[in-house]
């Protein structure tokens, strides 16, 4: 028996519900017209990965790596991030020219502050970024680019017989430099809200499972090379949450995937009020307050959203 699933971009504490709607029912959100003042966090994440690719390829392919924090690749940083940011409101210009200068100085930060540690990480870690959005199980969208790719999903044998078949794609690959050991560094960006010093969980009980599809995934599209490092890229506090390569293959993570697996069997989607400032689809569930009290009904009496609730067993 084969179950397939695909991680999806989307904020780390996306809604199961929301998933469902847009990648299971095909539904796509209906947009309400807005005056635009600002980049709502989804867009700024998907302009940082663009920028962060197009510079990153373009000095790889160029042979100017390893990034330098100098005044020429600040200049190009920051003009793929104003042709990216002008191509994306082109058609809806801002009306509000001030609210929308102070937001693409934000973003002009953003990139600059990125550019100042992957100049200093190439100096402490001796690691050159390699690949971009290394897809696997997904149309392959850079084969222009000589990306690597691996047309087939990747396959999670679960304990009960099971296969899960796994699809995404991989924001980053770096190598370590030959001299230093070797090996694969993976990252996911990430520019929301980091998680706080003291939030030591691993799988946030069934929420944070990229890196380690990515970890198995880099296995299968380099096979003989290890993965050395790979962790959560928050952009904006410029912090690196890590996660253990071997965690990858750990009972633990099967008996997840296998919870997991099983509660999505019997179409248990629960909602996450937590996620719903992300949402496309908050219409659909209605406002948080009728959220947390339908959540809580249904933990005093549906078997199946106790479940839901014992998967913080695996941090």
């Amino acid at each position: 028996m084969a179950r397939r699933f695909r991680p999806v971009a989307s904020p780390p504490s996306a809604s199961a519900a929301s998933v469902t709607l847009r990648y299971v029912l095909r539904l796509e959100p209906a947009i309400e017209p807005e005056e635009r003042r600002k980049l709502d966090p989804l867009e700024k994440g998907t302009l940082f990965h663009e920028v962060a690719e197009l510079f990153l390829r373009e000095r790889r392919d160029t042979g100017a790596l390893p990034i330098r924090n100098t005044e020429e690749e600040r200049t190009r940083l920051l003009s793929l991030g104003e042709e990216r940011l002008e191509a994306w409101v082109e058609g809806s210009p801002p009306r509000l020219v001030l609210l929308w200068r102070a937001e693409k100085k934000v973003f002009s930060s953003l990139l600059t502050d990125w550019l100042a540690r992957e100049a200093e990480n190439y100096r402490t870690k001796k690691t050159t970024p390699a690949h971009f959005e290394v897809s696997f199980g997904m149309p392959h969208r850079h084969s222009d680019t000589n990306e690597p790719h691996r047309d087939l999903p990747v396959e999670i044998p679960l304990d009960d017989g099971s296969v899960l078949r796994i699809s995404g794609q991989i924001d980053r690959i770096d190598r370590v430099d030959a001299a230093d050991g070797g090996g694969l560094v993976l990252r996911d960006y990430k520019t929301g809200k980091a998680p706080v010093d003291n939030d030591a969980s691993l799988f946030k009980g069934g929420r944070q499972l990229q890196i380690p599809f990515y970890i198995l995934a880099a296995q299968e599209i380099f096979p003989g090379e290890k993965v050395v490092e790979a962790f959560l890229d928050y952009v904006n506090a410029g912090r690196q949450v890590a996660f253990s390569p071997a965690k990858a293959t750990s009972a633990t993570f099967r008996a997840l995937l296998l919870r997991i697996a099983d509660l999505m069997g019997h179409g248990v989607f629960m909602q996450e009020p937590s996620a719903c400032t992300f949402c496309d689809f908050k219409a659909v569930c209605g406002p948080n307050p009728v959220l947390e009290s339908r959540r809580r009904r249904r933990r005093i009496h549906d078997p199946l959203a106790r479940k839901v609730a014992e998967l913080k067993q695996f941090a």
